[in-house]
């Protein structure tokens, strides 16, 4: 967490390693950090500035009810090589509905200056339901707890009218594929019922 350079233990730490060290006060650091954010993303910019056809990435990560959305992109060049960025990392509030989800992707594209022409695509995870979360606003809460992911392939395939125009979406395949040889597979141990159907159908794929 940021509010480390402000801890008098912290200050101490560096000042006995190097006495002519400057800690910054966390104020400076975040416009610092904020400033190289700036300059970070104009490049950026800059270099997706001509990408007319893209595949994009999301999912939404929950720990102690604070939830932040991650989307990356992804496009081949007319060089035939394959590039990717990372486009945001953002807070999200409230409930990972549709018209939520939608409306922050729809800003995070346009802020960059993607436009959607209706060949483009957005791949999410494949994992099991889980209860939505809400998030709270306790922006001092700095600890690192497990983290959740969001059933994102379920809430955009959910039918909610908007006027946003998103990616078409599919789920990952090695996602699912991995979910099938981990989850699936311990579920179907589990439940003996289900145990005969399942070895006639790995035999019958394995033969």
């Amino acid at each position: 967490p940021l509010s480390i350079v402000e801890d008098k233990r912290f200050r101490n730490l560096v000042k006995g390693l190097d006495p002519k060290a400057e800690v910054f006060s966390r104020g400076t650091l975040v416009a610092k950090l904020m400033e190289r954010k700036g300059k970070f993303e104009d490049g950026l910019k800059q270099r997706i500035k001509f990408v007319k056809e893209f595949c994009a990435t999301t999912d939404i990560w929950s720990s102690r009810r604070r939830s932040y959305l991650g989307v990356t992109l992804h496009w081949i060049t007319n060089d035939l090589e394959r590039k990717s960025c990372i486009l945001a990392l953002k807070r999200f509030k409230g409930s990972h509905t549709f018209d939520r989800i939608a409306s922050m992707l729809h800003e995070i594209f346009k802020s960059f200056g993607l436009s959607l022409t209706g060949r483009e695509g957005i791949v999410t995870g494949g994992i099991i339901d889980i209860d939505e979360l809400d998030s709270v606003d306790d922006e001092d809460d700095d600890e690192v707890s497990e983290l959740v992911s969001e059933d994102m392939g379920r809430v955009l395939q959910s039918v909610t009218p908007t006027n946003i125009l998103l990616p078409s979406h599919a789920r990952c395949a090695s996602h699912t594929l991995s979910l099938v040889a981990t989850t699936d597979c311990t579920l179907t141990k589990i439940n003996s019922q289900n145990e005969p159907q399942f070895k006639r159908i790995y035999r019958s794929a394995m033969a």
